[in-house]
């Protein structure tokens, strides 16, 4: 099992830690306000977990992506909204929230149509309206987010894609 450790910065010793993932972590974000680590596991474990800060305790945990409709192995955390994170990989992306009151994580999909496309990178805007996934076609493609403060993101709608000019 993949252990995931925080540390405290100012003395650099270990705050706490947690073994969920099997076999590897994928990725790893704190929250804005730094209230929880969100941690994916790699592509034979999948589950996106949930680590309260304070209390020094995983909360949830749930299956990032949904079986054959892609590989989530990127992970994204809101600038300002500690509920709400992001995750991609290969033929996929989905919003994630999660409502304090009772732990749960609410999955939001992305459709983005016939768009097929692995991410390489996720970035979520600094007003939580919209954010570019970069691909590994050299396209960055622009999604706009539909969030209600306090319920679960609605539903995303593709903005653009933007690609390179081919070269003659």
């Amino acid at each position: 099992q993949a252990r995931v450790v925080v540390w405290t910065y100012d003395n650099r010793q270990e705050y706490g830690s947690y073994t969920v993932h099997r076999e590897e972590v994928a990725a790893v974000g704190v929250t804005a306000g730094e209230e929880y680590v969100v941690s994916l596991g790699g592509i034979l474990d999948g589950y996106l977990v949930i680590w309260h800060i304070p209390s020094r305790r995983p909360l949830t945990s749930v299956v990032a992506g949904e079986p054959g409709l892609g590989i989530a192995t990127l992970l994204c955390t809101a600038p300002r909204t500690p509920t709400l994170m992001l995750v991609g990989g290969v033929r996929m992306l989905r919003a994630w929230s999660l409502n304090p009151d009772n732990n749960r994580l609410t999955p939001t999909p992305i459709s983005l149509g016939l768009l097929e496309r692995n991410y390489t990178c996720l970035q979520i805007d600094e007003c939580e309206e919209l954010v570019y996934a970069s691909t590994t076609t050299g396209d960055v493609v622009k999604v706009k987010l539909s969030i209600t403060p306090g319920q679960a993101v609605g539903v995303a709608v593709l903005v653009s894609v933007m690609a390179p000019r081919p070269t003659p």
